[in-house]
């Protein structure tokens, strides 16, 4: 039985170790892996051949491919956009649309990125906003709440649609309603949270 051609088959897909940030909600650091996936990320060859499997897969079974790039910060991975050039001539060529997102940081957004991101067919871009100013930047670093509204501006003149991803803890759970009103304010198109599951590294 062949799939709804609308039913997407999606991978998230941290495409670098690579981030600018220490934040306390990241579990990638704390990972025993991390030290193994730093030594061994993988080329732009190895890449195209993710994209093609999955390409394969997705024809298989008649579904939309869908990839979340995230990392780390996927705009700190050199290949990056030549990966994004790959799918999107795949797409071309083959009339085969992705479902593409990014999940990563507000450091590296300026509105060129952004146009080319947009030209090579992102579609959402998510970023964390994890409490009111003081709250986030205990969580991030200083100075990343205002880094991270300037960002989310910036999109306001895209088509991209940006996410807001709220990592709810007992520390910053009274400051969940005015983050969401923050979000509208700045006119971010989704807002999600999720529990944070602690690691021992994490006081």
């Amino acid at each position: 039985m062949r799939l709804d051609r609308k039913t997407e088959f999606g991978i998230q897909w941290h495409i670098t170790t690579k981030c600018n940030k220490t934040c306390a909600p990241c579990y990638m650091k704390h990972s025993e892996y991390f030290r193994k996936e730093k030594d061994g990320e993988l080329g732009l060859e190895e890449m195209k051949n993710i994209v093609d499997n999955l390409v394969s897969f997705c024809q298989a079974t008649d579904t939309k491919p869908s990839i979340a790039f995230t990392g780390g910060d996927p705009l700190l991975k050199p290949e990056f956009f030549k990966i994004l050039e790959y799918v999107a001539n795949i797409a071309k060529k083959q009339s085969m649309p992705f479902s593409l997102r990014v999940l990563g940081n507000p450091d590296l957004l300026t509105p060129l990125i952004i146009e080319d991101l947009e030209r090579f067919g992102i579609e959402k871009y998510q970023m964390s906003i994890d409490g009111l100013q003081e709250t986030h930047d205990i969580f991030r670093e200083k100075g990343s709440f205002d880094d991270t509204i300037r960002a989310y501006d910036l999109f306001k003149h895209s088509k991209i649609t940006t996410l807001c991803m709220f990592s709810l803890n007992k520390k910053n759970a009274s400051d969940l309603k005015d983050v969401i009103r923050i979000a509208r304010d700045h006119q971010i198109g989704l807002f999600s949270f999720a529990r944070i599951v602690p690691f021992k590294a994490i006081k």
